[in-house]
């Protein structure tokens, strides 16, 4: 083995990889810099990878879809508010779309695998 995921970075392979059933996150909540909103999550569509080839180099891009409940709220915030639920959806993307980005640079550059199996989808390509 040549390294450990985190609980979010587990989760972000999950998701890649379209095996993520159910999972509890805490994302920053957009109202109050110092508060985190809990979500349920879980796919709401399969996760659809593609590859390019930029300047001979990989260029991947994943397609992710998430259903999320809301767990816990924060003092006297209308989650009802379609603008604040707005909010809410673009905090959790930004979130999930930082840490997927992470995840895939730590195992790819740092542990310097492809755990995703990102390799099966260049080969697709390749060979198509």
């Amino acid at each position: 083995m040549s390294g450990e995921l985190d609980s979010i970075e587990t989760i972000c392979h999950l998701i890649i990889t379209n095996n993520l059933k159910t999972a509890t996150i805490s994302i920053p909540s957009p109202f109050d810099s110092t508060a985190q909103i809990e979500l349920s999550i879980s796919m709401a569509n399969k996760t659809s990878n593609s590859v390019e080839f930029v300047n001979g180099f990989p260029y991947i891009k994943s397609r992710v879809s998430i259903n999320a409940n809301i767990l816990s709220i924060n003092g006297n915030v209308d989650y009802t508010n379609a603008s604040n639920l707005k909010l809410v959806e673009d905090s959790a993307n930004a979130y999930l779309g930082a840490n997927i980005s992470a995840y895939l640079y730590k195992t790819a550059k740092d542990f310097k695998s492809d755990i995703a199996g990102f390799r099966q989808v260049c080969k697709e390509i390749l060979f198509y």
